[in-house]
């Protein structure tokens, strides 16, 4: 009767134990006062690497959008995601930003350009095209 009441108990602990999944979000902000960015991204799909998924994506002038979700991975129920870009790990693919139809011609993927903020479960990339981003351009 002993065993079976600990086998029971080990069943309860292990059926109720949880697994926690984090993830990665990547925004990309249009900082500009009256010009319309344009993000056209590039990859290959999470779990099938020969599925090809392209998006295009509209920014208005001050407006931020979600331009990808990610996993993480199993995670400990309060574990801050560490930054997978300082790490040199990329994985939106390749991107071309787009000013009122112009195409910027730098590599966005410098970690420079990304703010990374962290909480439970959560890692968020921003990349706000802004003036600056656009006078290193012309330089």
């Amino acid at each position: 009767m002993k065993n079976f009441f600990l086998l029971s108990l080990l069943l309860v602990v292990i059926m109720s134990s949880c697994d926690f999944f984090g993830e990665y979000r990547y925004y990309i902000e249009n900082g500009l006062a009256s010009d319309t960015v344009t993000i056209k991204t590039h990859r290959n799909g999470y779990r099938y690497p020969t599925e090809n998924m392209d998006s295009v994506f509209v920014l208005l002038p001050k407006e931020r959008k979600l331009i990808n979700v990610l996993p993480t991975g199993p995670s400990g129920k309060h574990e801050h995601p560490g930054d997978i870009m300082e790490a040199g790990y990329y994985e939106l693919g390749q991107f071309e930003v787009f000013i009122n139809g112009v195409k910027l011609e730098k590599s966005l993927w410098e970690r420079k350009y990304w703010e990374y903020t962290t909480k439970e479960l959560e890692g968020t990339y921003l990349l706000v095209i802004d003036e600056q981003i656009i006078s290193e351009e012309n330089e």
